[in-house]
């Protein structure tokens, strides 16, 4: 499998369709320092999200949002490019997030371990990042997501660790970056990371890729994307 750089055309921007939630969805205001390092704290935070529910099997679990919010609005940080700022959550589990939206996130979703994911998730704002994966945080799936990135927004997706990472049919709107792939800190040329049926547009770069071997295993589309793949240290 070979990555090349293209160029596209520049056209006018407009918002593709995304999932909206209900007008009566269960929102979840997200204290500052929420972490995720076991079950108890698991299910503490999913009760502060009414209807949602937590599942365990085959050692995995799985936060089933049924169409509530996270909201970011007390993180700390402005959700702009700084590095600094508060992640929506730091998950140290091996956790499925699935079936609802996050609004407001100053900056990540944050992985550490292995066999985690997000699965039907709508970002309605992004923030510095979307989601964020970190040493350890193998096997990690991004299914069926939406990110509505602003104008000015930097990475969506950021997947530094993607040793056996799948993503597929997620759909990226605006940002310099859809998704970053790989870094020098986290994985090697020899790790492989698998994409298939992505959507970006008006991204700049679809795929910056770092120290990774990907094989696009069905095609991914653009519409007014710079760039549909760059390589960087």
């Amino acid at each position: 499998f070979s990555v090349f750089a293209f160029s596209g055309t520049a056209k006018a921007q407009t918002t593709p369709p995304h999932r909206v939630p209900a007008a009566n969805a269960a929102v979840y205001m997200v204290a500052n320092g929420f972490k995720i390092t076991d079950e108890k704290t698991l299910r503490e935070g999913a009760k502060k999200l009414k209807g949602s529910t937590v599942k365990y099997s085959n050692g995995r679990y799985v936060w089933d949002l049924k169409g509530g919010i996270l909201d970011g609005k007390n993180q700390k940080g402005k959700g702009d490019q700084s590095e600094d700022q508060e992640p929506l959550a730091w998950v140290y589990l091996p956790l499925t997030i699935k079936n609802g939206f996050i609004r407001n996130n100053k900056n990540a979703l944050s992985f550490y371990k292995p066999n985690a994911g997000v699965e039907k998730i709508t970002w309605l704002t992004v923030g510095e990042d979307a989601v964020a994966t970190f040493n350890g945080a193998f096997n990690f799936v991004a299914k069926d997501c939406e990110a509505v990135n602003s104008g000015k927004g930097d990475k969506s997706f950021q997947f530094n660790e993607a040793k056996g990472l799948s993503a597929t049919n997620n759909t990226i709107y605006r940002g310099i970056t859809g998704m970053r792939i790989g870094s020098s800190g986290a994985t090697q040329v020899s790790d492989r990371a698998y994409i298939c049926g992505n959507r970006f547009v008006n991204v700049d770069t679809a795929y910056n890729l770092s120290k990774i071997t990907v094989e696009q295993t069905c095609v991914s589309t653009y519409q007014n994307v710079k760039h549909k793949f760059i390589h960087s240290n």
